[in-house]
Formats: structure tokens, C-alpha cells, sequence
């Protein structure tokens, strides 16, 4: 810099707007007659007239010589507006880019973003395929979200799995592990094999080989089924004959037909015997379909005609909403909705501009005052009024007074600025001072930007009440069946709100009906409290031991021979123990 004296005049004026080379912009004048009390007009331009800006101060505003002046017009970084305000070479950083998107479980977590000249909050994390981590993977609501896993002892016979379900033989049971705490339980209530039992009546497959009372003493051929008790004649599974040879049964049951897993490729068919026809293991379960992108990630598993096992069907696209989301699966988040511009959708999502406000560079003002965008938005034709002029009704003029515009402002509750009347305790244009503007997605609450949320909810600064109300598209709402815990999360029929939507059938602090808690030492089952161990067989209208109840021995109403007792949920000959 050639002369001091410039670093100082722009030092006086760093309150002043930012030209294009980053030096203030000044305003232009022919004579001293343009420019403003103390200023002279030098060169084409007004600067305070107590200055030496003569000749051999060549540099002046927009030239790159005076680039020793611009650390005076550097002030705290503004995000999205294209302007390296900070002068650090870098255009709108964020310094704390994480934010909360309002979703669910994992896809909670978001990253603020410039969007079309507004800061929004982008995903971070999509949903997947659920897992025993702790986590919400698929963003349902619900942590570890899992049935329980069928499981049987390794390197044991009796049972085989088939993808990812058990076949058994005779007696023999699989088990199931829970998820708890993130991790996978130890596997329990499974039946392994015992040592065959001849005579007994009716004959079993004690064990687990397929074959009943293979190698005992024989009179004549006996019938036979070697599958779990309860499924012969059952869907396709049927009994068959074993032979007797020599007086002793042959090891092979003929003609018998056994369980086997159900498939997508045998429809319309109880292929294990169960009762139920094509209960597919893993049909209709949530699933993240590969190379597929957004809401259409997370499909539901279905038959599709080709492969014996369940495959992965995506969700369906849905017209795009601006929700943060890609509801149209083609890998664009809120496309068609242009933030700093659409007055439904102004800075962010959901963020609606006043009847008479238009959105202009993602910012809700008013047209006929906004001194930024008088008459309408600067990019839209829209007059930008210079230093000390006012917009009065879409117009710039210069006054100095609220006169020339409305009536009394403090007869109105309200302060005189920029020719205009105003509020400064809920203007977001002017909000606690004339010209201090609330930025992208902010209100103006008691005269301080805040951002909507249950301390200041809306457009009317409602404070929420604290774990029973959520903020929702601007109004306190209650937590409940609408709205579980999260805006937008309303839970399903036969569910009710708690730390989740939980099932109204086993949650032991919901059972039967919101609210209603099972007592100490018992649990939820089908809607009813009992105590562990025992289950509600609705056809008694009571609780039973399946475990050990001869008339409710493995099911409700499933009864035990004269000459048998329930062990395990199995029926046993009596004479044997269990």
C-alpha cells in the first residue's frame, strides 16, 4: 500500500458492504455534492473527507492494489452465501457441520450442508439390514429389532440347518437365542437325542435318527414315522412301515414322507409340516436391497418365482417430498425444491414464509420493506436500496422518518426502521435491532434468532413442555401413538408408545393396553401378564406351564395321554421320567 491513509478509510468503513474483489464497495459520486456530510468525492468515489487520497494514492476500492486493506472488512464466516467472509481462502466452512435430521435410530445422524443458498441437515447414515449391534440399523424405531434366532448345539445330531432354520428329527427340538444388549444369548430350550426306547406306546424316534425302535425284537411289520411329534399327516408329511426281518425291526421306514424346509420354489404347500402353508423362513422381513439407492433401499423379502429362497424386494419409489430424504430412489435428496426460493420450504424444509413474505436467498422477507430486496428478490428484479435510503411499500425512497411510509410505530407496539414499522421481538428482518436478519431455518423469538425446536417452537415461540411434548412443523404436540418419541413416528395398530412403538402382545410395561405394567416376577404373554415360564392359552383364559402341563403340553390344549406326563413341553411315557 502506497499511502496509510487508504488502510485507514477502509478501515472507517468496514461496516460497509463487500464489493467483488473483497474490498468495501463505496458509493460512487461525480461531485462532493453526492456524497454524504464529511465525505468528499475522490476519484469517482465518496470517502470521508478528512483523508489524503491524493495522487499517489492510486489504489482505491476494486482495485487489487489495495488488498493491505481487506483483513478490515473480514468478519465471522456466514454460511451460504458464496463469500469467503472470513478471508481464510475457503467459502462457507461449516465449523460444527454435525446435526440431528430428526429421523430415526442411526439416520439420526446428519451433516450440515449449502443447499441452493440455504444450510440444511443432509443424512450421514441410511438405514441396513438390522443386526444385534444396539443399534436402530434400519431406522424403524426400534433397537435390535429381531425374532428371535432358531439355534441347536453344534456337532450334535437331531437336527440340521437348512438356511438359517432347523430340521429335526423324532424328539428332538432346535432352540432360540435372543438379542440382548447388542449381543446374541446363549442358546437355550432346544431337545437333543436320548437312547432309543423299544415298546414303548406309542413307539418314538428317541434318537432323533428318523427311524422308531430300529434294532428291537419284532412279531410283525409296525408302522412308522420318524418326523416330530405332531406333524405326521400334517401338510405333506405321512407315516410309513417297518419291516420285520428275522425278529428284529428292519432300520428303514418305507414309504414315510418327512419335514423339510419350506421354499419358494414348492407354493401352496406345508413342506414342514407345521400346519401353515409357505411360512417361508425370512418372508416379509425387512432387508437392504444391493445397488439400490434411498427410500428403496429397504425392501421386504418376497418369492419372486426364480429362487428356492426368499430374495430381497426394494420399497417402491414415492414422489419426492422435501423431508431430507430420497424418496425417489435416484440418488438425490429434496431435488425439485429450491430452499432459497420456495416460500413452503424457505432455508429448510417445512420453514414457511408469511402471507405477504416472499423467500429470497432461503430467508422469508417482506417486499414492500426489505431495504435487501425492495419490490421483490434482488435476483427476481427486486431494487437493493442504498446507505440511508428505506424500502417503503416494494419502493426505495429516501427518508428518514416512519412517516413516509405508516402511521405512529409506538402506537402500534412497535419500532421505527428503515422508514418501516416494525416488531423487533418476532421480525426475523429485523430481530432485536433494525436490520439484524435471522439466518437460514431461524425465528426471531423475543428479539434473539433462535432455531425452531420445543424451546422455541413456531412461528409463535411456544416452549414445549419438556418429555411429554415434541416441536412438529412448528406446534407442540404430545408424545404418543402419533408422535413416539419423534415427529412423524406414529405407531401401529396393536402397539402402543414407550421407550419405542412396542407390542402391546409382550411388553411387559404395555401389556394388553397402553400403560398397563405386569407386576414383578412376571412377563407379557399375548397381551396378558403371567408369571415366568408360563404362557396365556386364551381358549382357558388362563395362564400354563406348557413345559410340564399334561393338558397344555408344548401348546394350549394340546393334552397327554392317560399313560403319559409333559416333560419339557414333550408328552413322555410316565414310566420313563422325564
Amino acid at each position: 500500500m502506497r499511502n496509510g491513509s487508504i488502510t485507514l478509510a477502509v478501515a472507517l468503513l468496514a461496516g460497509c458492504t463487500v464489493g467483488p474483489h473483497g474490498n468495501p464497495a463505496f458509493r460512487d459520486c461525480t461531485s462532493d455534492t453526492g456524497c454524504a456530510a464529511g465525505e468528499a468525492c475522490v476519484r469517482g468515489f465518496c470517502i470521508p473527507g478528512g483523508l489524503d487520497a491524493g495522487a499517489d494514492a492510486s489504489p482505491l476500492p476494486g482495485d487489487a492494489g489495495l488488498d493491505a486493506g481487506a483483513d478490515a472488512s473480514c468478519v465471522d464466516e456466514i454460511a451460504c452465501n458464496g463469500v469467503d467472509d472470513d478471508c481464510d481462502d475457503t467459502i462457507d466452512e461449516i465449523p460444527d457441520p454435525s446435526c440431528d435430521t430428526g429421523m430415526r435410530g442411526v439416520c439420526a445422524e446428519g451433516t450440515r450442508v449449502c443447499r441452493e443458498g440455504a444450510l440444511i441437515c443432509a443424512v450421514s447414515r441410511f438405514p441396513t439390514e438390522e443386526t444385534c449391534n444396539g443399534l436402530d440399523d434400519d431406522c424403524d424405531g426400534t433397537v435390535d429389532g429381531l425374532a428371535p434366532a432358531p439355534c441347536y448345539p453344534p456337532e450334535t445330531d437331531g437336527c440340521v440347518e437348512t438356511a438359517g432354520r432347523f430340521e429335526c428329527l423324532g424328539l428332538c427340538r432346535a432352540g432360540a437365542a435372543v438379542c440382548e444388549g447388542g449381543a446374541l444369548g446363549e442358546c437355550a430350550a432346544f431337545v437333543t437325542p436320548v437312547e432309543e426306547v423299544c415298546g414303548a406306546v406309542p413307539a418314538r424316534d428317541d434318537d432323533c435318527d428318523g427311524t422308531i425302535d430300529e434294532g428291537c425284537a419284532c412279531g410283525d411289520d409296525q408302522p412308522c414315522y420318524g418326523g416330530p411329534e405332531g406333524t405326521q399327516g400334517v401338510g405333506v408329511c405321512a407315516g410309513g412301515t417297518q419291516r420285520c426281518v428275522g425278529g428284529m425291526l428292519a432300520p428303514t421306514c418305507e414309504d414315510q414322507v418327512l419335514p423339510s424346509a419350506e421354499t419358494c420354489a414348492n407354493p401352496d404347500a406345508d413342506d414342514d409340516c407345521n400346519g401353515i402353508t409357505d411360512d417361508i423362513v425370512g418372508l416379509g422381513a425387512p432387508c437392504e436391497a444391493a445397488g439400490v439407492m434411498g427410500r428403496c433401499r429397504m425392501g421386504r423379502r418376497g418369492c419372486d418365482g426364480a429362487a428356492p429362497e426368499p430374495v430381497c424386494i426394494p420399497a417402491a419409489a414415492m414422489a419426492e417430498q422435501c423431508n431430507g430424504q430420497d424418496d425417489d430412489c435416484d440418488g438425490s435428496t429434496d431435488e425439485g425444491f429450491d430452499l432459497s426460493s420456495d416460500e413452503a420450504n424457505c432455508g429448510s424444509c417445512g420453514h414457511a414464509c408469511g402471507a405477504e413474505e416472499r423467500c429470497c436467498g432461503g430467508a422469508c422477507v417482506d417486499p414492500r420493506t426489505s431495504a435487501a430486496h425492495c419490490g421483490a428478490c434482488a435476483l427476481e428484479g427486486g431494487v437493493s436500496c442504498g446507505a440511508g435510503d428505506v424500502c417503503c411499500n416494494g419502493t426505495c425512497a429516501e427518508s428518514a422518518s416512519c412517516g413516509s411510509c405508516m402511521s405512529d410505530c409506538a402506537a402500534l407496539g412497535q419500532d421505527c426502521c428503515r422508514g418501516s414499522c416494525v416488531d423487533y421481538q418476532t421480525d426475523e428482518s429485523h430481530c432485536g435491532a433494525c436490520g439484524n436478519a435471522c439466518g437460514a431455518g431461524q425465528i426471531c423469538c423475543g428479539g434473539a434468532c433462535v432455531t425452531s425446536g420445543p424451546a422455541h417452537c413456531g412461528q409463535s415461540c411456544s416452549v414445549c413442555a419438556a418429555g411429554s411434548e415434541l416441536c412438529c412443523s412448528g406446534s407442540c404436540v404430545p408424545v404418543g401413538n402419533m408422535h413416539c418419541n419423534a415427529c412423524g413416528v406414529t405407531c401401529a395398530t396393536g402397539q402402543c408408545c414407550g421407550s419405542g412403538c412396542v407390542d402391546l402382545v409382550t411388553d411387559v410395561t404395555n401389556c394388553g393396553a397402553c400403560g398397563v405394567s405386569c407386576p414383578s416376577a412376571q412377563h407379557c404373554s399375548r397381551g396378558n401378564c403371567c408369571p415366568l415360564g408360563q404362557t396365556w392359552c386364551s381358549g382357558q383364559s388362563a395362564c400354563r406351564n406348557l413345559s410340564n402341563d399334561n393338558n397344555n403340553c408344548g401348546s394350549c390344549g394340546r393334552s397327554c395321554g392317560a399313560l403319559d406326563r409333559c416333560c419339557g413341553g414333550v408328552c413322555r411315557l410316565a414310566s420313563l421320567g422325564c
